[in-house]
């Protein structure tokens, strides 16, 4: 019989810190402790918070949509757009030129993949939020 402190211990170690909204989900540190994540989408935004003291684990995890190079969750956290903060846009559909590709990728397409490439998956405090599907601005700069 598993005891209640054994329960909880392992309960602990299984856990993520994925918080999941309708149409967002938010990953920290706790998320990228493994060499790579999928997470299906059809586009939308990809938001990164990185502190100074967690620089150079954010510039060794990766993000490949397939429609960009990849970047660093570093590189994303210090994009702006105006005088707001920056974001990835994940849309790969419109990247696309050709229709075949359009098709023959379309599974591959549906997802974002976040590849850790530091030692033994170390991370860092860091903060992912990600927006999928349309995303609806007031105006250019928003």
């Amino acid at each position: 019989m598993v005891s209640v402190h054994s329960f909880i211990a392992f309960a602990m170690q299984s856990t993520a810190a994925l918080v999941e909204f309708d149409s967002s989900k938010l990953y920290d540190e706790t998320d990228f402790a493994v060499s790579s994540m999928i997470i299906p989408t059809v586009g939308g935004r990809i938001y990164v918070s990185v502190p100074n003291s967690s620089a150079d684990i954010a510039r060794k995890i990766m993000v490949h949509d397939y429609a960009h190079d990849d970047m660093s969750l570093y590189d994303i956290s210090t994009m702006t757009k105006g005088k707001k903060k920056g974001y990835l846009e994940v849309d790969v559909c419109r990247q696309l030129n050709s229709l075949f590709y359009a098709v023959y990728l379309q599974e591959a397409i549906r997802q974002v993949i976040f590849t850790n490439m530091n030692s033994g998956n170390a991370t860092a405090s860091i903060a992912v939020w990600v927006f999928s599907g349309l995303i609806i601005t007031k105006g250019v700069d928003d």
